[in-house]
């Protein structure tokens, strides 16, 4: 139990006498507590995870030549050293403030193939475009490694 304390006093006014007490009230432990669960980076990836659509890299390569746009949400860095071709890139850490600067997202149910390197930031990224509204975005499984691996070399 947690002690809360407070001077309080007591006038009587027949006596003109003030006397001034310790007052304590006693609270329950579990109402002055917030219960925070930690999580983990990977925990966030599978809590997004369980909401999204993911799809496979020859999944993906389909979507693309059926109109889809690719984001890339990797870092610039990242980016520059190698991308699939045609892709937009806005890094994950700016997505929300980003992505109304590029006319071609102005479409919320525009088909979207969101891609990093292994398919986390991808797994983050999709679930917060699907709170912002758009309704077509998936995630690629496996990520721009899995990409490079199975299909076309990236444009530099």
């Amino acid at each position: 139990m947690i002690q809360q304390s407070w001077f309080g006093y007591i006038h009587n006014k027949a006596s003109n006498y003030v006397r001034f007490v310790l007052c304590f009230r006693y609270i329950p432990q579990q109402l002055t507590q917030v219960n925070i669960m930690a999580v983990t980076a990977m925990d966030l990836v599978q809590n997004a995870k369980a909401v999204i659509s993911e799809v496979t890299v020859e999944q993906a390569e389909e979507m693309f030549l059926n109109g889809s746009l690719a984001l890339d949400v990797r870092e610039l860095v990242e980016y520059d050293a190698g991308h699939i071709p045609h892709a937009k890139h806005i890094s994950r850490g700016m997505l929300e403030f980003k992505i109304v600067g590029y006319p071609e997202f102005d479409d919320l149910s525009q088909s979207i193939v969101v891609y990093c390197k292994t398919g986390g930031r991808s797994a983050l990224a999709t679930e917060t475009l699907m709170k912002l509204g758009f309704s077509n975005v998936n995630s690629m499984l496996g990520g721009f490694d899995t990409w490079c691996e199975t299909h076309a070399p990236s444009e530099t």
